[in-house]
């Protein structure tokens, strides 16, 4: 399946940093400007020789099965929120029939941003054709200075634990922009508070063939296509990753991540490429979700920014959250009443293309779209990444073709074996249209 190595890519410290009271990376020898290197070991002691798997574009898919007859794809009946009159209180009603349930598609809605809205209008939902609308509050008198997570549980029939949940997740508006648990509201704001998505009763299995690195009884490595989403969530019940883990596994996956996430220990956006672990055993899972908790798993992305870097290796070290406006965004939040999280990526240039740069870059953390995130805020957008900022260059269009997303794959993987304690390494070639796009500058910069 693989060879034996100790090699890992390194990222040099010489540089500068948006951060430099940030601990620096590890150094091992000085990198090369046109090719990467390999990643030290940073752990104290000697450790065991560590395998390292690479895939090969010739490696061989898994064989398609015949997918059972399943009725697992029946989709619930959508709740509905009762009209009410501002500051008034409905009937005691649950948002969903379990307490897992609710945590279950606050996590779904938290990572597709499936659903919200700016303004207080109607959340619709093509894919069961009704509609759910938001509870809306005028705060009155008795509500000044109460908080907002508070005023919410009291309004909303909601314990004060269901209300930050909401909060917490963007599902919460004080005149259409999203604010702290701890918001003290006044007289004349609108509070608006969306319900989460609901999703079928079950994930179906499906017959979707995976690009398989390894696998064992306790876990399994892919790589994920471009295209792909992780795990089903609204608007993307089918065709997901969890879908096709299911067929494969025959359902035995871990339970840790819910019902609709079995197995998923961590993930990568849809239009981002590259590999993942995923878990079998729930020891396995708890085992990983350690190391990913104490960030010891070593995740190397490789990309293609805008603009050019002086600085051949640096450290970003910005706080990341939901964007108060557009709750499909992330961004840099450096306002202590926010719910911004402390978020660390470790760059390296490998090589200069003038107006381009190709970069490797290390998640000490591992926040939505962090790498997205922050190297916009460096004022370096991914390539292809319109969310955030990036498609509008001369390249860009020029070559849209080669572009369905921002160019970003997750290129090698390392962790400690949870159940034999071996060090593995996992590395996956760049995605064709990576390649094709460095072929182009490459070509340029000869010119």
């Amino acid at each position: 399946m693989g060879k034996h190595s100790n090699k890992q890519e390194s990222f040099p410290t010489a540089g500068h940093s948006a951060d430099t009271r940030q601990k620096p990376f590890p150094v091992s020898e000085p990198a090369a400007a046109t090719s990467p290197s390999q990643f030290p070991t940073t752990e104290a002691g000697t450790k065991p020789p560590q395998r390292k798997f690479l895939a090969t574009k010739a490696d061989p898919e898994t064989p398609p099965q015949q997918l059972p007859a399943s009725e697992a794809g029946t989709e619930m009946p959508p709740k509905q929120f009762p009209a009410t009159e501002a500051g008034t209180k409905p009937p005691q009603r649950k948002l969903l029939a379990t307490k897992a349930d609710a945590e279950t598609l606050q996590r779904h809605f938290l990572e597709t941003g499936a659903g919200a809205k700016t303004s207080p209008t109607p959340v619709t939902s093509s894919e069961r054709g009704t509609e759910t609308p938001p509870k809306q509050f005028l705060v009155a008198e008795t509500g000044v200075g109460m908080r907002l997570d508070q005023y919410v549980a009291s309004q909303a029939t909601l314990s004060r634990s269901a209300a930050q949940r909401l909060i917490d997740e963007g599902l919460v508006f004080v005149n259409q922009r999203l604010q702290a648990k701890r918001y003290p509201l006044r007289k004349g704001d609108v509070v608006v508070v969306y319900p989460p998505p609901l999703h079928p009763a079950s994930t179906p299995p499906e017959n979707i063939k995976l690009r398989i690195l390894y696998e064992d009884e306790a876990l399994l490595v892919v790589n994920k296509p471009s295209g792909m989403v992780v795990h089903p969530a609204a608007g993307n019940w089918q065709g997901t990753l969890v879908n096709a883990l299911l067929h494969h596994c025959a359902g035995n996956l871990s339970g840790v991540g819910g019902e609709a996430r079995p197995g998923i220990v961590h993930r990568i956006d849809k239009d981002t490429s590259g590999l993942l672990v995923v878990a079998k055993t729930d020891a396995a899972h708890q085992g990983l979700a350690a190391q990913l908790a104490t960030h010891s798993i070593r995740r190397v992305y490789h990309a293609l920014v805008n603009g050019g870097f002086k600085e051949d290796s640096g450290t970003v070290s910005l706080p990341i959250g939901r964007h108060p406006i557009h709750r499909k965004k992330m961004a840099v939040i450096q306002d202590s009443r926010h719910t911004a999280r402390h978020a660390v990526t470790h760059y390296r240039v490998i090589e200069r293309f003038g107006s381009v740069s190709y970069l490797a870059l290390e998640l000490e953390t591992g926040r939505t779209h962090q790498i997205r995130v922050h190297m916009a805020a460096l004022g370096h957008a991914l390539l292809g990444d319109t969310l955030y900022g990036g498609g509008g260059t001369a390249f860009e269009k020029k070559h849209a073709a080669l572009l369905s997303g921002q160019c970003l794959h997750a290129k090698q993987l390392s962790f400690v074996h949870p159940l034999t304690g071996e060090n593995m390494t996992f590395e996956s070639p760049l995605p064709d249209e990576f390649e094709a796009l460095l072929a182009i500058l490459r070509k340029q910069n000869e010119g």
